[in-house]
Order: structure tokens, then C-alpha cells, then sequence
């Protein structure tokens, strides 16, 4: 007794333009090529209007502080000049911020990652009263604009004799609802 296995023919694959277009220009057909040639002049000019701000940022720091509210403007600097990035350092602190921004992106995070993970894991695995409403109140605080809590943490921050210190800036990013959201969830 013999059976016999019929195999269907496989259908034919026909790849779409936008599968195509990501092979060979060899493989391609002459419409594939345009959509291809158009592609890609689309992705040139994005690239360039999305990179012409850094250009003209550098091209700028390098030019004479005389040349660069000139009109025409230069697009292509004649003379190169790093005095202003010796004067910027020079005459202002910069070593001071960038270590207060370290200082305090540093903190921030490492407070955030403790405090979240604690309360992540206590809304998570811990079981008692009032957990959920607890914490669905916590995280729709996120819906609070940052811009209406300025003045109230300010306010906060003066009656606590914190201002101009490291611990009025840390303290108010200690607690974020969406760490604890993340964290939870995880």
C-alpha cells in the first residue's frame, strides 16, 4: 500500500514596492528604481535641513564675533577662531555647572531608582487596604503640569530653608509616578 503525497505548488511570492525598494538596484525595475531615486532624495534633503542647525551652531562658535551678525551671512567661515570658546571658559564657571548638572542628575537618579523600586515592589507583592485606590491616585498625579507645581514647590522649599542649596533642587524629583508605575509593573 502506497500512498501518494501530492505537494502544492508554492504560490508565487510577489514582493510590494516598499519590500523591494530595500534590495538591489540591480534587482529593481525602472518604476522600483524612481520610487528608489525619490526615496532617497526625500532622505537627503530631510538630513540636511535636520542637520543644517548643528552646521550652522559649530560654523558659528568658530567665527570672529565680528563676522557673525554680518549680512550676507558667511556660510562657510574664511577665518577660523577658537576665542570664544577661550573667553566662554575664561570668564564664566562653566567647570561649576557642569558639575552641579552631574551632581544633580546623579542624585536625582540614584534617589528615583531607590524610592521607586521600594514603593514598586510594596504596591506590587505587598498585600493591604486601599492598595489600588492608593495607587491610581499616586499615578494620575502625572497629570498635573509640571508648570503648575513651580510656584507650590518654591513656596514648599523657601518655608523649609531650602532654597539655594543642593537639597531644594534634589528633593522636589525624589518622588516620580511613573517610576513606581514602571517599577510595579516590572
Amino acid at each position: 500500500m502506497s500512498s501518494s503525497i501530492a505537494f502544492a505548488p508554492s504560490p508565487v511570492r510577489r514582493r510590494n514596492l516598499f519590500a523591494r525598494a530595500a534590495g538591489s538596484w540591480k534587482e529593481a525595475t525602472p518604476s522600483e528604481r524612481i520610487f528608489m531615486l525619490f526615496s532617497y532624495l526625500i532622505l537627503i534633503g530631510w538630513a540636511v535641513v535636520s542637520l543644517f542647525p548643528l552646521y550652522w551652531m559649530v560654523t558659528t562658535a568658530l567665527k570672529p564675533p565680528t563676522v557673525v551678525m554680518s549680512l550676507p551671512p558667511e556660510w562657510i567661515p574664511t577665518s577660523v577662531s577658537l576665542n570664544n570658546f577661550w573667553e566662554a571658559f575664561a570668564n564664566s564657571p562653566v567647570g561649576r555647572w557642569t558639575f552641579n548638572s552631574l551632581f544633580m542628575a546623579l542624585s536625582v537618579t540614584g534617589f528615583q531608582l531607590l524610592f521607586a523600586t521600594m514603593a514598586g515592589y510594596g504596591f506590587s507583592k505587598k498585600r493591604f487596604p486601599g492598595r489600588e485606590l492608593i495607587f491610581w491616585i499616586y499615578v494620575s498625579s502625572m497629570m498635573i503640569p509640571g508648570f503648575a507645581l513651580i510656584i507650590p514647590l518654591f513656596t514648599l522649599m523657601t518655608k523649609l530653608g531650602l532654597v539655594n542649596s543642593y537639597l531644594g533642587l534634589i528633593a522636589p524629583g525624589l518622588s516620580a509616578p511613573f517610576g513606581v508605575f514602571l517599577m510595579r509593573q516590572f
